[in-house]
């Protein structure tokens, strides 16, 4: 017995390069494209309930304005107390017409550095339920006038055959 286990031929694993680059290459190609076809994540908070539809389209990754009870949020950036929004007299609201400016700037140059090099000015808009109305126009015309005209407003799916 001893003298087969010393007498065995030794068996050395190896690996093909070339199988390997095939699976990284396949690897690479999936992430990268789940990546550029995501959609937008909407946040779940307290202070925001969205009001709810039977729409079924997803929302795309895109400038955001969320418009809680107390405050109006660009891209996680407070800008403006709804309180001193709803109490202007102008439909512009000139805080968050400033960042929105800055945000197309900054959007116009990124397109420009693409293939297409389009800068298409959408916004996806995610307002509490309750919001008063002239809140909302305010918030869309202060969108259009900083070259955002292109508007989604966000919702929350209801499921099918429940009662609004």
């Amino acid at each position: 017995m001893r003298t087969l286990r010393r007498h065995r031929p030794s068996m050395a694993a190896t690996l093909s390069m070339v199988s390997l680059m095939d699976i990284f290459t396949i690897l690479l190609l999936f992430l990268l494209t789940s990546a550029t076809t995501e959609h937008q994540v909407v946040p779940a908070t307290d202070v925001l309930k969205l009001p709810s539809s039977t729409s079924e389209l997803l929302p795309n990754v895109t400038l955001t304005i969320m418009v809680t009870a107390q405050d109006i949020i660009v891209d996680d950036k407070p800008v403006a107390k709804v309180t001193a929004a709803l109490e202007q007299p102008d439909l512009l609201i000139a805080e968050l017409y400033q960042e929105m400016t800055y945000q197309a700037e900054k959007a116009k140059f990124i397109a420009g550095q693409t293939a297409d090099g389009a800068f298409r000015g959408t916004v996806n808009v995610m307002a509490h339920k309750t919001l008063p109305f002239r809140l909302l126009s305010k918030v869309l015309y202060t969108s259009a006038q900083a070259e955002f005209g292109n508007v989604s407003l966000s919702v929350m799916q209801r499921e099918k055959g429940a009662a609004a």
